[in-house]
């Protein structure tokens, strides 16, 4: 490749890609924070404690979720960045590159 030209293609796929992981995180956002609102898991820990098994494996699944929210936000961010610096640098796509292979397999790994 030539000092002029740019990635377009790879700048392409990994936007799509970082769009994609970005819209499976909201989706898992989703899941995370209105699900437990709509069993009415905010009022259920108080009295006795009365079914607490079956609520504290919904509160670990949620806490789960929210984890997995969160890195699958970042990595969906990180791999537009990396997209948009693989096109704005093409002389570092080298590191570019990685960056957005690391962060799409951790996505993958993740969901």
């Amino acid at each position: 490749m030539s000092a002029g030209e740019k990635p377009v293609a790879p700048f392409i796929l990994s936007l799509l890609g970082g769009i994609l992981i970005l819209l499976g995180a909201f989706m898992m956002s989703m899941f995370a924070f209105v699900t437990g609102n709509m069993m009415g898991m905010t009022g259920m820990m108080s009295g006795t404690m009365g079914g607490f098994s079956g609520v504290m494996a919904m509160m670990m699944m949620m806490g789960y979720s929210f984890a997995f929210t969160i890195v699958g936000l970042t990595s969906g961010g990180l791999v537009i960045l990396g997209a948009v610096m693989l096109y704005s640098r093409p002389f570092e796509k080298d590191l570019w590159g990685a960056v957005v292979i690391a962060f799409s397999i951790l996505s993958y790994v993740i969901k």
